[in-house]
């Protein structure tokens, strides 16, 4: 053969003209017997290229008898043909049997073709890329034809020993035990083949998953593909281009044909071919697997399937068995009855211990490496499409889906993991009304998933907190490593390349580990159709009952100084008929447990009409927060925080009542300090003074509440708000007490309560100053963590009542006979005198009379007072002060702080000055004692 025709010698042309000759009747020959022995055949094929292909065999016997080759009505009977030929190192047999029948002649062959080769059929089969063949074919065909009758066909086809290699794989590529195919019939007049089976063993094909060549076997025919411009028409051979239209021919050659016979294929009533129908009885894939190879290792899959009942006819149904067996572990069974025409499907899917992660390795791709463990156990039922328990055009799934020892995890950049110890699905079942529609019109109904039970148990969660947000893997979206610097030694990693090539130019994606292939064309904008996007699926979903056992929360949060890090464990969630959209559940309970036996409860129901939550927060350590604080600039070096909150939430308002105790909380002041008395109007410390009572706790009660326009703010803001207004309530109440302000709720201007103001030169108080006293007493009794500075002063006051009260005490000394003589020209002033400074000792009110006033005078200025007496006197008004709040207010003497009383404040007032939290401020000399604003009173609400 050669250019696709078969070569044969030409016979020599006559030299001289051949007279015409007019055809007569014809004879008729009958031969009798034709035998061959021992004889040889040789065929070169110079169509497939140089070198030719060469074929040779043999023809040991040949036998032949009783052929006529003009058929008449003899009655000649039927001839026989037997051939027997060797191939290679196969054999051929065939018998043919000739008979003469009315309508023509008939023929019945049976062709028996044993061990075969077919190495040289790989040059037939063009751009495949195959670089060897191997196997043998063995036929056993009965074919029969009669003119205008039957044409038929039966018998088997095997193919065994296959295996096809192709380049770059060390491995078959392609490779079967035996393959076997049982022909009950094919009627080649009625269009109709019947199959009784179909059986294949020990199937073995290699796959690439991540490309660039998904199946080896098949690619040289995508690189053929690949190669041939886009809008190229196939190539056409030359014996395609050279060969005569066959059915032209047959139409020509026999005009008279119709109806369903041999001579040509039956047509529809619209002038097209009839399709052929088919049936297949049984069809068994046995011992086959599949490897995948490529990415981080290769992966096979043991396949076991059956399939019986095919066949064209609509609303066949098929039953189907196939098993997969991951050599990982766990197996994969899917059965059931399958409808072609219209598809439909309607049995199980079961899986059984499948272990996830090896099942990617072949793929490998940055995702799929943070895959670390999983087992799959399920057990489905589907129906699909046709099936009477589908819904319209979708699909109906219910059953149960497990999966245990969960695992997805990666160091890069931060620690980052999401893993459980079992995931269980009671599915009631799930329904996709509408996704198998045929047509771009079709929209598919609402996705409804009803669960009876969703259960996790042992979940733990990882994750790291940057100054850049939550740190996700790579793969996940997260930031990538940082790129090497110019001094670093290593190359640029492979993602590196591929994001500087993309921030280049546009490059079509290429799957990992593929070899290098030229740029695959970039689809133009116009290609890209506005409002192609598919609308979005509803999706409906609900939940009997959830059910979240045991989890573990890790977080780290880098983003604060020093970092801070802290471990729920356990965390138990539970709800009834969860719902979505929504939100919408019931008797939702929370618990969780942290730091240090740190506890936190949240209890209620949840429904777009109406949410009621409770929340209570125990015994939770502060001191771990304080980077937090340090960054406001504070430290939290103590403390326990107990919240109970109660949350209304409404469409479009929002209430919440809390109550916030903070107990023995010990903060230490810093950059925050001016930050914080220029908003409250006081020191932290004297603020934390004032909230603390006398079990060392902090009670405010944090009310917020507001409509859709709050709801905007954000919630950080809303706390910070609410919290900032029960402080200024909370410090401001007992300080209403003494005057320090005059609403509660109002910063106030001083914290420095009104002096008690004493008798002058007497330590005691003055007339109306107990008031005060008891005030402070108040204050004292409503503030248990605040501490009063007590300073004693005095003034010129105190001095001239200390003089004259000396002056008393000489006059009454030389009031005397001998004094009296002695001073008998004074006796008129002394007289007066005496009797005014003795009715002043008592507290009346008595005058000098004005013609003694100088010599009065004269006699006070004279008196010496030592400053020492000054300060007994400040000391022993702060002792008075201080008795009588110990002995009347029942203050613990360490609350009540005694401050120096320095030199200048021997020329101040005459009083008891009093601090809150810290000394009082000292006012110039011989300054009158502050008025306080006037209190309110004190029964007045907190603002």
């Amino acid at each position: 053969a050669k250019n696709g025709v078969l070569v044969l010698p030409a016979p020599v042309p006559a030299t001289q003209p051949q007279p015409e000759t007019t055809e007569g009747p014809g004879w008729g020959v009958l031969i009798r017997r034709v035998a061959l022995r021992d004889g040889r055949i040789g065929f070169r094929d110079f169509a497939v290229g140089e070198p030719a292909q060469h074929i040779e065999g043999t023809l040991p016997t040949v036998d032949a008898g009783n052929l006529a080759l003009l058929i008449t009505e003899s009655g000649v009977g039927p001839g026989k043909v037997a051939l027997d030929a060797g191939l290679e190192d196969g054999a051929l047999h065939v018998d043919v049997t000739i008979e003469h029948l009315p309508a023509g002649p008939a023929y019945e062959s049976h062709l028996t073709l044993t061990n075969l080769p077919i190495a040289n059929a790989r040059v037939y089969i063009p751009r495949v890329g195959w670089s060897d063949l191997g196997g043998r074919l063995d036929l056993d065909l009965v074919h029969r034809f009669e003119s205008q009758g039957v044409h038929t066909l039966r018998g088997t086809v095997g193919l065994r020993d296959i295996a096809v290699r192709v380049r770059d794989l060390d491995e078959p590529a392609l490779a079967w035990k035996a393959l076997g195919v049982e022909i009950a019939s094919v009627d080649l007049v009625r269009q109709h083949a019947d199959v009784g089976a179909v059986t294949l063993d020990g199937l073995r094909i290699v796959t690439r998953p991540a490309g660039p060549k998904p199946l080896p076997v098949l690619g040289g025919l995508l690189e053929a593909a690949e190669q041939r411009a886009p809008g190229d028409p196939p190539a056409v051979s030359a014996t395609d281009a050279e060969r005569p239209n066959s059915g032209a021919g047959r139409n020509a050659e026999h005009p008279d044909s119709g109806g369903a016979t041999n001579a040509e294929p039956a047509k529809s009533d619209g002038g097209s071919q009839r399709p052929w129908t088919w049936t297949v009885a049984k069809v068994a894939l046995n011992d086959a697997q599949v490897r995948a190879i490529g990415g981080d290792g290769p992966l096979d899959v043991g396949i076991e399937a059956g399939v019986t009942t095919l066949a064209s006819a609509a609303d066949t149904h098929t039953a189907v068995n196939v098993a997969l067996v991951p050599a990982s572990g766990g197996h994969l069974t899917v059965a059931g009855d399958l409808t072609m025409q219209p598809l439909g499907f309607d049995g199980t899917l079961r899986a059984d211990g499948v272990i996830l992660a090896p099942l990617t390795q072949p793929i490998a791709t940055a995702q799929t490496r943070l895959l670390k463990g999983g087992v799959l156990t399920t057990a489905l039922d589907i129906a699909a499409g046709a099936s009477p328990k589908a819904p319209h055009d979708g699909a109906r799934i219910a059953g149960t889906i497990d999966v245990a020892d969960f695992d997805v995890s990666s160091d890069d950049p931060k620690p980052f993991a999401l893993r459980w110890k079992d995931l269980a699905l009671e599915l009631r079942e799930a329904t996709a009304p509408g996704v198998l529609a045929a047509g771009g019109d079709a929209r598919p109904g609402p996705v409804g998933v009803a669960l009876a039970r969703f259960t996790l148990t042992h979940p733990e969660i990882v994750a790291t907190r940057t100054e850049t947000g939550i740190a996700l893997p790579p793969a996940l979206g997260g930031a990538p490593a940082p790129m090497p610097t110019a001094s670093d030694s290593a190359p640029a990693t492979p993602a590196a390349k591929a994001s500087r090539a993309t921030s280049r130019q546009p490059v079509a994606p290429t799957a990992p580990h593929a070899e290098a292939t030229s740029p695959m064309p970039v689809p133009s904008p116009a290609v890209k159709t506005a409002g192609t996007t598919p609308p979005p699926l509803d999706v409906e979903v609900r939940v009997d009952t959830v059910a979240i056992q045991r989890m573990r929360v890790a977080f780290s949060d880098e983003a604060v100084r020093p970092f801070y890090r802290s471990t729920l464990d356990p965390i138990d969630l539970g709800a009834t008929d969860l719902r979505w959209p929504g939100p919408f559940a019931r008797n939702v309970k929370l618990t969780a447990k942290g730091l240090n036996g740190a506890t936190c409860t949240v209890t209620g129901n949840v429904a777009p009409a109406g949410s009621r939550l409770v929340v209570a927060l125990a015994d939770l350590p502060l001191a771990p927060f304080n980077p937090y604080a340090a960054a406001s600039g504070y430290g939290v070096a103590g403390g326990t925080a107990r919240l109970d909150s109660q949350i209304s939430l409404a469409p479009g308002a929002y209430e919440t009542a809390n109550k916030l105790v903070l107990h023995d909380l010990q903060v230490t002041s810093g950059e925050g300090e001016t930050v914080f008395a220029s908003q409250f109007g006081m020191p932290l410390s004297i603020a934390l003074s004032l909230l603390t009572d006398v079990e060392g706790n902090i009670v405010l009660d944090l009310p917020i509440a507001g409509d859709a326009k709050g709801m905007r703010t954000g919630l950080g803001t809303l706390i910070g708000n609410a919290l900032a207004r029960a402080i200024l309530n909370a410090v401001t109440s007992p300080l209403k007490l003494i005057g320090a302000v005059a609403k509660i709720g109002e910063k106030p201007a001083s914290l420095s309560p009104s002096p008690i103001a004493f008798d002058p030169g007497r330590d005691t108080v003055a007339t109306g100053e107990d008031a005060k006293l008891d005030q402070l007493g108040h204050l004292l009794a409503a503030a248990p963590g605040v501490k009063l500075h007590l300073r004693g002063e005095t003034s010129a006051e105190d001095r001239r009542w200390l003089q004259e009260q000396a002056l008393r005490a000489k006059l009454e000394k030389e009031s005397g006979v001998l004094g009296s003589v002695r001073h008998i020209a004074e006796r008129g002033p002394r007289t007066a005198a005496l009797a005014v400074l003795q009715a002043r000792a008592e507290g009346k009110a008595a005058e000098i009379p004005e013609e003694h006033k100088a010599w009065f005078e004269a006699q006070v200025s004279a008196q010496n007072v030592a400053d020492t007496a000054l300060h007994d006197l400040a000391a022993a008004r702060v002792q008075s002060a201080r008795s009588k709040l110990t002995s009347r207010e029942g203050i613990a003497e360490a609350r009540l702080l005694v401050d120096e009383t320095t030199a200048p404040d021997l020329a101040a007032r005459p009083v008891v000055a009093v601090g809150v939290g810290s000394p009082p401020p000292r006012v110039p000399s011989g300054a009158a004692p502050e008025e306080p604003a006037a209190a309110q009173s004190s029964s007045e609400p907190p603002h």
